[in-house]
């Protein structure tokens, strides 16, 4: 079988190629054009054919000509990229997808999933502060003898939280919290 790319050249393929490495000769060879998502999705699929590339090179090479191709927009990419992931995360043993994830954190997927880490350690440390700053607040008030009320209102005034804040942590710490 013979296939001739649109850049020019003539290449050909045997008939028994392995399909993993067919989509993904296919690939380099058009690279010279534009590829579009319709050109690139095949490559997403790569890992469950057989062939001769280890999964772990048909995962990180997939994930290149994805992320080189320059065409696809940035939720596409991020999609595409979290299906190699995902299939990385399901095949591949622990040391070649330690590999995976070091590329994979230099993409785009990669630093939204840090930035996403990072967001949600910066909300916990938030809730954990807040959560200290009341129960020594309440801890305070009941030490200077002001009612459970009084106290609540502190925690809404002092803490800036809303009613059922406030009162949730009055359930949660009043009783703990010493005389």
């Amino acid at each position: 079988m013979s296939n001739t790319n649109n850049a020019g050249g003539s290449k050909d393929i045997p008939d028994n190629f392995p399909a993993e490495d067919l989509v993904l000769k296919s690939s380099m060879q058009f690279f010279g054009e534009q590829l579009d998502r319709s050109d690139l999705v095949p490559l997403l699929l790569t890992t469950l054919m057989s062939g001769t590339m280890d999964q772990k090179d048909r995962i990180l090479t997939a994930n290149r000509l994805i992320t080189e191709s320059g065409t696809l927009p940035r939720p596409d990419l991020v999609k595409m990229q979290a299906v190699l992931y995902t299939f990385a995360n399901k095949f591949l043993s622990n040391d070649d997808l330690d590999k995976v994830k070091e590329v994979m954190f230099m993409t785009r997927l990669g630093q939204m999933l840090v930035n996403d880490g990072i967001e949600i350690g910066i909300e916990k440390g938030i809730e954990k502060g807040i959560e200290k700053g009341a129960l020594a607040l309440i801890s305070v008030c009941r030490e200077i003898g002001l009612s459970y009320d009084d106290t609540r209102r502190k925690l809404i005034e002092k803490l800036e939280l809303d009613a059922p804040a406030a009162k949730r942590y009055m359930e949660e710490f009043w009783t703990r919290s010493s005389l």
